[in-house]
């Protein structure tokens, strides 16, 4: 109330003569169904007239709720907000999803489902269409194996893990882990290193995982210089990488890989690799200004930085030599992963397409809705080019038009549709069309198309 009566042109009395409902929030958005009244929004002022802090433009997304309306009444949802609206739920759900998927994902395998397993809830996600013909255990098996993938190509901030608990349940799809060894492994950081992680070599230390569970784990949880650590000036840069311990812990090989490059001493190995990481950025620079659609992912061409100059086939072939085989191809991706630590494969986020957007809103895809579907319209109202109707069974959100031409086998000469054509009478109708960006479906009901 102190911030509305702040508005510049609108007095305190006046806002809340135009305010209905006990919140007095009742009018401040148009058609809004939540709230309760449609009203043409005029009350909102420009944010330029508030007499506060300075606001920075920010965009709006359309984002799929599907998660959200599953958390918002799941069990971990009334644990983390129990006085919480399910609405509000929902909000810090997309919240949390727009700034990490993954965790969200991952947050449906935490608590165990009406069946008594864990991960029930991914099960009501739609994902295709043909998902029910399988054998819920078989896809919700297939399911873990794509999270378990998925996860350890991106890594878990072992500290940003441990710190927002919503994000807990990414560790658990690190590999070698699950949720046994993840709940032990969170344990005994809290109690043992008092719930921070500085690096690597501790989750070593505190012996909680075998030395199996460790090889095959360590690669994908990341040490990074943020948060607690942000101002620490030991932490091991490679930390942050998907390079294996082995290759800069045991041995030295990413440290030497670094120091050739500079050809300097590689003790003072976390400026090298400071100095590396701005060679190639610089590098980087010069490639994108020549191919802007450059991914790493290229053989060719080349990124011409100092990386790129090293031997590697004779570092490999001296390692052959001293016993530790052939390490040609794991110098190769450690060389990789100097130049781009932790890179993500994913897209970033990006606006839905019309397509996807007319789902999410309508719940229809192209298996539901499509030319030639029978569908009962109900008439809605009438225009001197047809009827408008809404089709029964489908979302509020679709609109039906039936043109004039397409209601009769003969053309329809009476003017006022309404004589042959009440509203609210029930017709057997086609789709015709589909316009997703009207979201409107054209419909026939004459009976030759019918």
């Amino acid at each position: 109330e102190e911030y509305k009566r702040k508005r510049q042109g609108i007095a305190g009395n006046e806002w809340n003569d135009q305010s209905s409902g006990a919140d007095g929030w009742g009018d401040m958005t148009e058609g809004s169904d939540s709230w309760g009244n449609e009203n043409s929004g005029k009350h909102m002022i420009e944010v330029d007239e508030f007499d506060g802090p300075e606001w920075n433009e920010c965009e709006a997304h359309y984002i799929h709720d599907d998660i959200a309306m599953i958390y918002s009444s799941s069990e971990r949802a009334k644990q983390e907000f129990p006085e919480f609206h399910h609405n509000l739920r929902s909000a810090i759900c997309i919240a949390r999803f727009v700034q990490e998927p993954l965790a969200e994902y991952a947050g449906l395998w935490t608590t165990m489902g009406s069946t008594g397993n864990f991960g029930d809830d991914v099960l009501s996600l739609r994902l295709h269409p043909l998902q029910n013909e399988v054998n819920r255990a078989q896809l919700l098996k297939s399911l873990e194996q794509k999270m378990v993938e998925v996860v350890n190509n991106v890594g878990v901030d072992i500290n940003l893990a441990l710190e927002k608990e919503h994000m807990r349940g990414l560790i658990q799809f690190v590999a070698g882990l699950g949720p046994r060894k993840s709940a032990a492994l969170v344990t005994a950081i809290s109690q043992s290193l008092g719930g921070v992680v500085y690096s690597r070599k501790q989750l070593e230390d505190i012996k909680v995982l075998g030395s199996s569970t460790l090889t095959n784990c360590i690669s994908f949880l990341r040490v990074r210089k943020r948060g607690r650590l942000e101002n620490r000036e030991d932490v091991n840069p490679f930390d942050d990488t998907r390079i294996h311990t082995e290759c800069y812990s045991k041995h030295h090989w990413a440290r030497q890989i670094c120091a050739n490059a500079l050809d300097v001493d590689p003790e003072e190995y976390k400026q090298i690799v400071a100095s590396i990481r701005e060679d190639t950025k610089e590098a980087l620079k010069i490639m994108l200004q020549n191919d802007p659609y450059w991914k790493p992912e290229k053989s060719y061409p080349e990124l011409k930085d100092k990386l790129e100059e090293l031997d590697l086939i004779e570092f490999a072939a001296e390692l052959d030599r001293q016993g530790y085989g052939n390490r040609l191809l794991q110098l190769e991706a450690v060389k990789d992963e100097i130049r781009f630590p932790y890179r993500d494969p994913r897209e970033p986020l990006s606006r839905p397409s019309e397509e996807e957007l007319f789902e999410w809103i309508t719940g229809e895809s192209d298996a539901t809705l499509r030319p030639g579907i029978l569908v009962t319209s109900k008439v809605s109202g009438h225009s001197k080019g047809g009827l408008r109707t809404f089709i029964e069974g489908m979302s509020k959100g679709i609109f039906g038009f039936i043109p004039r031409d397409y209601l009769l086998d003969e053309r329809f000469e009476d003017e006022d549709l309404s004589v042959g054509f009440p509203k609210d009478i029930l017709k057997p109708a086609v789709v015709c069309e589909v316009h997703k960006d009207k979201f409107e479906v054209q419909l026939s009901i004459r009976p030759c198309d019918i």
